[in-house]
Protein backbone atom coordinates (compact mmCIF):
# COMPACT_ATOMS: atom_id res chain seq x y z
CA UNK A 1 0.00 0.00 0.00
CA UNK A 2 2.80 2.20 1.13
CA UNK A 3 4.87 1.24 -2.17
CA UNK A 4 1.47 2.11 -4.41
CA UNK A 5 1.23 5.80 -2.63
CA UNK A 6 4.73 6.87 -3.26
CA UNK A 7 4.52 5.70 -6.73
CA UNK A 8 1.90 7.46 -7.35
CA UNK A 9 3.35 10.79 -5.77
CA UNK A 10 6.21 10.53 -7.72
CA UNK A 11 4.45 10.15 -10.83
CA UNK A 12 2.77 13.36 -10.50
CA UNK A 13 6.11 14.84 -9.32
CA UNK A 14 7.78 14.05 -12.29
CA UNK A 15 4.90 14.45 -14.72
CA UNK A 16 4.54 17.90 -13.47
CA UNK A 17 8.08 18.36 -13.56
CA UNK A 18 8.25 17.69 -17.37
CA UNK A 19 4.61 19.55 -18.14
CA UNK A 20 6.39 22.84 -16.73
CA UNK A 21 9.28 23.16 -18.78
CA UNK A 22 8.84 24.16 -22.31
CA UNK A 23 11.74 24.42 -25.22
CA UNK A 24 13.73 28.20 -25.16
CA UNK A 25 14.02 29.75 -28.05
CA UNK A 26 17.29 30.41 -29.10
CA UNK A 27 19.28 33.56 -28.95
CA UNK A 28 19.63 36.05 -32.30
CA UNK A 29 23.21 36.70 -31.70
CA UNK A 30 24.83 40.19 -33.20
CA UNK A 31 28.42 41.76 -33.85
CA UNK A 32 29.96 44.83 -35.51
CA UNK A 33 31.85 44.35 -38.37
CA UNK A 34 33.91 46.86 -40.19
CA UNK A 35 33.02 47.84 -43.91
CA UNK A 36 35.29 46.89 -46.21
CA UNK A 37 36.88 50.02 -47.51
CA UNK A 38 39.84 50.60 -49.36
CA UNK A 39 42.80 50.14 -48.04
CA UNK A 40 44.53 53.91 -46.51
CA UNK A 41 46.96 55.45 -48.99
CA UNK A 42 49.40 56.46 -46.56
CA UNK A 43 50.65 54.93 -43.70
CA UNK A 44 51.65 57.76 -40.59
CA UNK A 45 55.27 56.43 -39.28
CA UNK A 46 54.57 56.75 -35.67
CA UNK A 47 53.01 54.24 -32.99
CA UNK A 48 50.01 54.46 -31.51
CA UNK A 49 48.53 52.64 -28.20
CA UNK A 50 44.57 52.10 -28.68
CA UNK A 51 42.98 51.28 -25.33
CA UNK A 52 39.64 49.61 -24.91
CA UNK A 53 36.79 51.96 -24.62
CA UNK A 54 35.50 52.20 -21.59
CA UNK A 55 31.51 52.32 -20.88
CA UNK A 56 28.95 52.21 -17.31
CA UNK A 57 27.99 48.75 -17.32
CA UNK A 58 24.06 49.44 -18.30
CA UNK A 59 26.01 50.21 -21.63
CA UNK A 60 28.28 47.65 -22.23
CA UNK A 61 26.39 44.68 -21.41
CA UNK A 62 25.85 41.46 -24.01
CA UNK A 63 22.33 42.69 -23.81
CA UNK A 64 21.12 44.75 -26.76
CA UNK A 65 19.62 47.99 -24.78
CA UNK A 66 16.90 50.10 -26.02
CA UNK A 67 15.23 53.04 -23.60
CA UNK A 68 11.29 53.48 -23.47
CA UNK A 69 9.14 56.62 -23.06
CA UNK A 70 10.10 56.62 -19.23
CA UNK A 71 13.98 56.50 -20.21
CA UNK A 72 14.72 53.52 -18.62
CA UNK A 73 16.95 50.75 -19.91
CA UNK A 74 15.58 47.30 -21.16
CA UNK A 75 16.81 44.93 -23.29
CA UNK A 76 15.76 42.52 -25.91
CA UNK A 77 14.80 39.01 -24.03
CA UNK A 78 16.07 36.81 -27.17
CA UNK A 79 18.44 39.03 -28.95
CA UNK A 80 22.18 39.56 -27.55
CA UNK A 81 25.90 40.99 -28.64
CA UNK A 82 28.60 38.52 -29.19
CA UNK A 83 31.20 40.20 -27.07
CA UNK A 84 30.43 43.87 -25.31
CA UNK A 85 30.03 46.36 -27.14
CA UNK A 86 33.77 48.34 -26.18
CA UNK A 87 35.28 45.18 -26.89
CA UNK A 88 33.47 44.79 -30.83
CA UNK A 89 34.42 48.52 -31.03
CA UNK A 90 38.46 48.42 -29.90
CA UNK A 91 38.63 45.52 -32.32
CA UNK A 92 36.99 47.53 -35.23
CA UNK A 93 39.24 50.80 -34.21
CA UNK A 94 42.63 48.59 -34.21
CA UNK A 95 41.73 47.28 -37.54
CA UNK A 96 40.73 50.49 -39.27
CA UNK A 97 43.95 52.14 -37.56
CA UNK A 98 46.23 49.48 -38.25
CA UNK A 99 45.91 50.54 -41.87
CA UNK A 100 47.04 53.78 -40.88
CA UNK A 101 49.83 53.61 -38.59
CA UNK A 102 52.81 51.56 -38.36
CA UNK A 103 52.42 50.34 -34.70
CA UNK A 104 49.71 49.74 -33.45
CA UNK A 105 50.08 48.19 -29.47
CA UNK A 106 47.31 45.69 -28.56
CA UNK A 107 47.08 45.17 -24.90
CA UNK A 108 48.75 42.19 -25.32
CA UNK A 109 51.71 43.59 -26.97
CA UNK A 110 54.95 45.25 -24.48
CA UNK A 111 56.16 47.75 -27.17
CA UNK A 112 56.77 51.36 -26.37
CA UNK A 113 54.25 54.27 -28.45
CA UNK A 114 54.39 58.03 -29.04
CA UNK A 115 50.61 58.35 -28.89
CA UNK A 116 47.79 56.77 -26.53
CA UNK A 117 44.47 56.86 -27.93
CA UNK A 118 41.41 56.80 -25.29
CA UNK A 119 37.90 56.38 -25.62
CA UNK A 120 35.18 56.50 -23.56
CA UNK A 121 31.38 55.13 -24.52
CA UNK A 122 28.94 57.48 -23.14
CA UNK A 123 25.81 55.97 -25.47
CA UNK A 124 25.17 53.10 -27.51
CA UNK A 125 21.52 52.24 -27.99
CA UNK A 126 18.24 52.95 -29.74
CA UNK A 127 15.37 55.20 -28.85
CA UNK A 128 12.19 53.32 -29.10
CA UNK A 129 9.96 56.77 -28.38
CA UNK A 130 12.21 58.84 -30.71
CA UNK A 131 12.93 56.07 -33.30
CA UNK A 132 16.56 56.57 -33.08
CA UNK A 133 19.69 55.08 -32.63
CA UNK A 134 22.15 56.99 -30.78
CA UNK A 135 26.35 56.64 -30.62
CA UNK A 136 28.29 58.59 -28.57
CA UNK A 137 31.80 58.61 -27.73
CA UNK A 138 34.25 60.95 -26.25
CA UNK A 139 38.26 60.57 -27.20
CA UNK A 140 41.54 61.35 -26.09
CA UNK A 141 44.97 61.66 -27.78
CA UNK A 142 47.60 62.01 -25.47
CA UNK A 143 51.25 62.39 -26.73
CA UNK A 144 53.54 60.64 -24.61
CA UNK A 145 56.66 62.64 -25.65
CA UNK A 146 55.28 66.25 -25.67
CA UNK A 147 52.59 65.46 -23.04
CA UNK A 148 50.21 67.16 -25.38
CA UNK A 149 46.67 66.17 -25.62
CA UNK A 150 43.85 66.45 -27.63
CA UNK A 151 39.65 65.83 -27.25
CA UNK A 152 36.77 65.26 -29.12
CA UNK A 153 33.54 63.38 -28.92
CA UNK A 154 31.96 62.12 -31.79
CA UNK A 155 28.10 61.97 -31.74
CA UNK A 156 26.05 60.44 -34.11
CA UNK A 157 22.23 59.26 -34.66
CA UNK A 158 20.12 57.33 -37.32
CA UNK A 159 16.58 57.34 -37.72
CA UNK A 160 14.92 53.72 -37.08
CA UNK A 161 12.11 53.08 -39.64
CA UNK A 162 11.03 49.54 -37.46
CA UNK A 163 12.05 49.02 -34.58
CA UNK A 164 13.20 46.11 -33.54
CA UNK A 165 16.62 44.44 -33.12
CA UNK A 166 17.39 43.53 -36.21
CA UNK A 167 17.17 47.27 -37.02
CA UNK A 168 18.91 48.93 -34.28
CA UNK A 169 21.80 46.36 -34.72
CA UNK A 170 21.99 47.17 -38.28
CA UNK A 171 21.68 51.25 -37.60
CA UNK A 172 24.32 51.10 -34.84
CA UNK A 173 26.77 48.83 -37.19
CA UNK A 174 26.26 51.67 -39.44
CA UNK A 175 27.20 54.41 -36.76
CA UNK A 176 30.34 52.46 -35.62
CA UNK A 177 31.51 52.84 -38.78
CA UNK A 178 30.73 56.45 -39.10
CA UNK A 179 32.44 56.96 -35.74
CA UNK A 180 36.03 54.24 -36.86
CA UNK A 181 36.00 56.34 -40.59
CA UNK A 182 36.16 60.00 -38.46
CA UNK A 183 38.54 58.43 -35.72
CA UNK A 184 40.61 57.68 -38.16
CA UNK A 185 40.54 61.40 -40.15
CA UNK A 186 40.83 62.79 -36.70
CA UNK A 187 44.02 60.77 -35.16
CA UNK A 188 45.75 61.19 -38.41
CA UNK A 189 45.09 65.32 -38.60
CA UNK A 190 45.84 65.23 -34.77
CA UNK A 191 49.42 63.61 -35.23
CA UNK A 192 50.52 64.77 -38.65
CA UNK A 193 50.56 68.39 -36.97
Amino acid sequence: MIKNICFVILTFIFVGCFSITKEVSSFNTYSLSLDSSAKEASIISSSIEVKEPKAINSLNSLNIIFTNKDSSFEHYALNKWSDRPSKMLHLLMLEKLSSSFSLIKTPYMHAKTVYVLETLLLDFKHDLTKKKTFLKINTYLYNKKTKESSFKQFSYEKDLSVINAKNAVSALNILSNQFIRDLNKWSKEKIKN
